[in-house]
Order: C-alpha cells, then sequence, then structure tokens
C-alpha cells in the first residue's frame, strides 16, 4: 500500500522545510556558519520565487496529470531537494569545509519550494472535490490546527536543541 509511505515521506518533508526553512531559525544559524547577509538575503529572495514557480507548475502538471500524480511528483522533487539540503545540513563540520556548500545547501532549500508549495495546492485541490460540503469548514479547520500543532511542535523540539 503506497498510502502510510505517503504519509511518511510528507510529513519528513513538512518537517525539514519547517527546520530548514528560510525563517528566523535557519537564517540564525547560516549566520553561525559565517555566511554574508546579502547572501542570506538572495536566499530568502530565491524561495518566495520558487514558491511563486510551484503556484505556476502545478495547475500546468494537473491539467496534463491527475491531480493525485501531480502531487505525488512535485511531493517526490521537494523530497530529493530536502534529502540534499539535509544531507549538508546534518554533516560533520569538517566535512563542510568544501567550497560552495552553502551555494548547494540555498539552491536545495529554494529547490524544495517548488515541490512544497505545488504539492500544497494539489493536495487542497483534491481535499476540495473529495470534502463533503457540511463538513468541509470543520475539515479545513481541523487540518489547520493539526498544521499549527506541527510548527509548534517543531518549534519546541528546536528550542530544545538549540
Amino acid at each position: 500500500d503506497v498510502g502510510p509511505k505517503l504519509y511518511s515521506i510528507a510529513f519528513v518533508c513538512l518537517f525539514f522545510n519547517m527546520v530548514l526553512t528560510n525563517g528566523n531559525l535557519m537564517v540564525t544559524w547560516l549566520r553561525s556558519q559565517g555566511l554574508q547577509p546579502g547572501a542570506i538575503a538572495m536566499f530568502r529572495a530565491a524561495s518566495q520565487v520558487s514558491g511563486c514557480c510551484g503556484t505556476l507548475v502545478a495547475p500546468a502538471l494537473m491539467r496534463h496529470r491527475s491531480v493525485a500524480r501531480a502531487g505525488v511528483l512535485l511531493q517526490r522533487c521537494q523530497l530529493a531537494a530536502v534529502m540534499v539540503a539535509a544531507a549538508i545540513f546534518f554533516s560533520v563540520t569538517q566535512w563542510r569545509k568544501w567550497m560552495g556548500w552553502e551555494d548547494v545547501l540555498i539552491a536545495a532549500l529554494a529547490a524544495s519550494r517548488v515541490g512544497l508549495y505545488g504539492c500544497d495546492l494539489c493536495e487542497r485541490q483534491l481535499m476540495q472535490t473529495i470534502a463533503e460540503p457540511q463538513t468541509a469548514v470543520l475539515l479545513f479547520s481541523f487540518e489547520k490546527t493539526m498544521q499549527e500543532t506541527a510548527g509548534l511542535c517543531m518549534m519546541v523540539v528546536s528550542l530544545c536543541f538549540s
């Protein structure tokens, strides 16, 4: 059954996109690694542009494939980029001495946004077409509550390890 595997991959991608995002936690870590503010600004801008590209790519993929297949493809693209970023992020400090590791990390994180935003659109489209009208508000409210709870848990874990 593919379902549990996809749920696990989605959760891993969500976790790494919360921790390895262009937000304050990542910016602070990049500064502690000696990355210059201009490069961090470019990273944040590239992440926003990549997210925008994801919102443009997803509808085109949904027209040529089914919504579910488009979502899986975008999720796999996101997973590949997140795996590269996570390998660099969690690597031993000595391994990160090679020239250009920052560029690869930043490019992988920015590229993961295409899959993140695109897969999110596919997921929303599926939810809107599957949800019954009388339970849609309850379903979407519960989904938002779970997202916020997961984000809070990830923040608490990151504070415990900082």
